[in-house]
């Protein structure tokens, strides 16, 4: 965002904020997205007021903590389902190839997604279960 000096109207100067990219904004858009400046600085000061008192800081970051770690094991349970689920799909295929119903070839290149996808999903599920275990313990 940027600040303008709109024009003169019955002697007075209105300012603004538009979108850094305004030409092409106009072009996608199609229409003006400016923000008077007194409407937006207003809600400017009153967002950032509320860390002026020491308390208030404590209890947004205490908040901010603890949805951090509500989505990391959120995220954690999801991983940990997605890897069950490989799992179960790599022994299905083991099974169709001990069958016969696939062969070498044909197991190898079903399940090389699959093997890096796990590869993936298990070193992300590492990296939270250090992050949760990190929060816990500071």
């Amino acid at each position: 965002m940027v600040g303008k000096s709109g024009s003169a109207y019955k002697g007075r100067r209105y300012r603004s904020y538009v979108c850094s990219n305004v030409n092409k904004a106009l072009a996608v858009r199609g229409y003006y997205n400016g923000h008077a400046a007194r409407k937006l600085e207003a809600a400017v000061l009153e967002y950032l007021s509320q860390f002026s008192d020491p308390k208030r800081v404590k209890e947004l970051l205490a908040e901010s903590d603890s949805s951090r770690s509500r989505q990391r094991k959120k995220e954690l349970k999801g991983l940990e389902r997605k890897l069950a689920s490989l799992d179960r799909d790599f022994q299905k295929n083991l099974k169709y190839l001990k069958k016969g119903l696939l062969n070498e070839e044909e197991f190898a290149k079903t399940n090389t997604p699959q093997r890096n996808d796990s590869v993936q999903t298990e070193s992300r599920l590492a990296e939270l279960r250090l992050e949760l275990e990190e929060a816990e313990v500071g």
